[in-house]
């Protein structure tokens, strides 16, 4: 372990009517922390490393997911344009990874007190997973020739993170306009 915050949800789970209403929810908190596109997928073994998840101890079989990382909350923001093209090469800035670990970590939080286990993937804290595949199938965008994934909205001017959770959600499909 590497002293991560425990993915413990606080107190019991408050009920959703339907699955579709939790994620209309969990969208709604996630734009108001910040996010500007959202979706949200099943959480799958393939687009997870293969090892050193975080929280899982040394001797963890990293065959399977843990049993709480049932969906995938696929969030995005765009950097800014003024800071990238203020840079000598075009390069990116520290602003959208920042603000994009923000709002990932707040709707951690948000998961966990309504009693849901979370685990929020970010380039501030660790990246358990590879995020452009689960941005596709959570509906957010089409895989480029790089491998990126390219979103309607911002192109590929977008910085991304992933929250785990077993909240049961209604998911997105992936999207076709014409990458």
């Amino acid at each position: 372990q590497r002293g991560w915050p425990e993915p413990r949800p606080i107190g019991e789970q408050v009920p959703f009517k339907s699955p579709e209403k939790a994620a209309e929810f969990i969208k709604e908190v996630a734009h108001r922390y910040g996010a500007t596109l959202v979706g949200i997928t099943k959480a799958k073994l393939d687009f997870f490393y293969s090892e050193g998840w975080a929280g899982c101890p040394a001797d963890y079989d990293y065959s399977k997911l843990p049993a709480h990382w049932n969906y995938a909350i696929v969030i995005g923001v765009p950097m800014e344009w003024d800071t990238v093209l203020a840079s000598p090469q075009a390069s990116t800035s520290y602003e959208g990874y920042d603000r994009v670990s923000t709002s990932a970590i707040r709707l951690e939080g948000v998961l966990k007190n309504l009693g849901y286990a979370a685990r929020a993937s970010t380039p501030m804290t660790y990246y358990d997973c590879i995020v452009p595949p689960l941005a596709i199938e959570a509906g957010l965008g089409e895989v480029s020739r790089p491998g990126y994934c390219i979103t309607p909205e911002l192109g590929s001017n977008c910085r991304m993170a992933v929250v785990v959770t077993n909240l049961p959600m209604a998911t997105d499909k992936p999207i076709d306009f014409g990458v």
